[in-house]
């Protein structure tokens, strides 16, 4: 009887051992489904003036921080302000220094 209810116990561990990634990706397609679903609910209500006035800003930005310069300091420096052309600050912590100045080399590397 013992060994009978360990074969049963054993056999329904290697079944959710086996159908764990099955019902995994299910829930997972079914997540993404939902989200896309919504995105795409959200943009087709929102009206054309205000995604173009986002696409604008968001252009703003990426200019600004194209022509932006980053005061001194390193990685382990404590957060400074990144300078941009129209001297708007922005604060930047370490890593987001980094990565501007990542950005910016790329893009200065571009212009040449």
């Amino acid at each position: 009887m013992k060994r009978w209810l360990l074969a049963a116990a054993c056999g329904v561990v290697a079944l959710g051992l086996l159908l764990y990634p099955l019902v995994g990706e299910l829930l997972s397609e079914k997540y993404h489904s939902d989200v896309e679903t919504s995105y795409t609910a959200a943009i087709e209500d929102t009206d054309d003036a205000e995604l173009t006035a986002q696409r604008e800003a968001a252009e703003q930005y990426n200019a600004m921080l194209a022509n932006a310069t980053i005061s001194e300091g390193g990685a382990d420096a404590p957060p400074s302000v990144i300078v941009a052309p129209d001297n708007m600050a922005l604060y930047c912590s370490a890593a987001c220094r980094w990565a501007v100045s990542s950005v910016l080399s790329v893009s200065s590397m571009a212009a040449v």
